[in-house]
């Protein structure tokens, strides 16, 4: 009889487990839910207009616009303004693709690579710009019903 309990034992506590697991992983889903469509715009051009962020901009693209690369973070109808002008929403990075070492050459897109949500208040954004590998790694908090970046890194990649 103790034998026959085993595999049933076993496969009630793996069964548990399993439920377990799952019921973890729809917490951490919840968690990282994005923003309202504002929200979630608002912190992406908040990070844009980074003054450190945009003194490379203005040396690696003089005159040129930003295009935002359309992925799960952003969104073709999102309507991000950066330096006054409406982005571009577009379906690929073509600086990725093609490389270029002649920075007047290289083309101006950006792609966020993550968004998370920390907390109602809080969100983290990476932006990766191919075209002159550098990457931004922004905390932003809302303070006051306005978002603000409370970190910043900056790298090339």
């Amino acid at each position: 009889m103790k034998q026959s309990m085993l595999p049933i034992s076993l496969f009630v506590i793996v069964l548990s487990f399993q439920f377990w697991c799952s019921s973890c992983q729809t917490r951490d889903q919840k968690d990282s839910l994005n923003f309202s469509r504002n929200d979630t715009i608002s912190v992406i051009q908040t990070a844009l207009e980074d003054a450190k962020l945009d003194s490379i901009f203005k040396m690696a693209f003089p005159g040129k616009e930003l295009k935002l690369v359309r992925n799960n973070y952003v969104k073709s109808d999102y309507k991000v303004i950066y330096r006054g002008k409406q982005t571009l929403i577009v379906n690929y990075d073509s600086s990725y693709y093609y490389p270029s070492n002649d920075p007047k050459a290289a083309r101006f897109f950006g792609v966020v690579n993550l968004f998370k949500r920390i907390s109602k208040d809080q969100a983290k954004v990476v932006l990766l710009f191919h075209g002159i590998g550098v990457v931004a790694d922004f905390h932003v908090d809302r303070v006051d019903e306005k978002w603000q970046i409370s970190k910043r890194v900056l790298g090339r990649f």
